[in-house]
């Protein structure tokens, strides 16, 4: 199954891409991962945003197959990206899941100022990565956009999580 993980900064995306990855054995590509290597080479910002995508694109058509659970974690501000992994899923005849981390913006403030940061990552609350377009920093503010007639599965990632409802094993409302 292809499971995108969408969410502001400090919503929990990339804590749950991780357990998924340690409890059921998925693969996950992070959109971080693959930018800040770029952003620390000197790749231009602009250049790094688009190339960190296509990487992923690249990676994900490599590794997506049946049986294997495949994590993106993107913010999923753009139509494109979950367009891009729904075609890939569907050409491959794989489940699809939108999962939405969300949690209260004092609290994605407080995980955003406590984490290590990434290149490609805000440093704290509202303030852009170095080498950010100057509109960046209002990036948690962006909606969340979402899969037109695709499962969407909205977690409070403040409370406990149940995998198997993310997954849509179990009795998904």
């Amino acid at each position: 199954m292809i499971i995108q993980m969408a969410g502001h900064p400090g919503s929990g995306k990339s804590t749950l891409a991780r357990r998924l990855r340690d409890e059921r054995g998925a693969i996950v590509l992070d959109l971080d991962s693959v930018k800040s290597p770029l952003l620390g080479a000197g790749v231009p910002w602009e250049v790094a945003s688009g190339a960190s995508y296509e990487v992923l694109w690249s990676v994900l058509d490599d590794v997506a197959r049946p049986g294997l659970n495949v994590v993106v974690d993107t913010p999923s501000y753009w139509p494109q990206i979950h367009q891009r992994l729904t075609r890939v899923a569907d050409d491959r005849a794989l489940p699809y899941r939108f999962v939405e981390c969300e949690a209260p913006s004092a609290v994605r403030a407080v995980r955003v100022s406590a984490r290590s940061h990434r290149a490609s990552q805000m440093p704290a609350a509202g303030a852009a990565p170095v080498g950010a377009p100057a509109d960046w920093a209002e990036v948690d503010r962006r909606p969340i956009v979402r899969p037109d007639g695709r499962l969407c599965v909205v977690v409070d990632t403040t409370q406990p999580i149940d995998l198997d409802v993310v997954l849509g094993i179990e009795g998904v409302s």
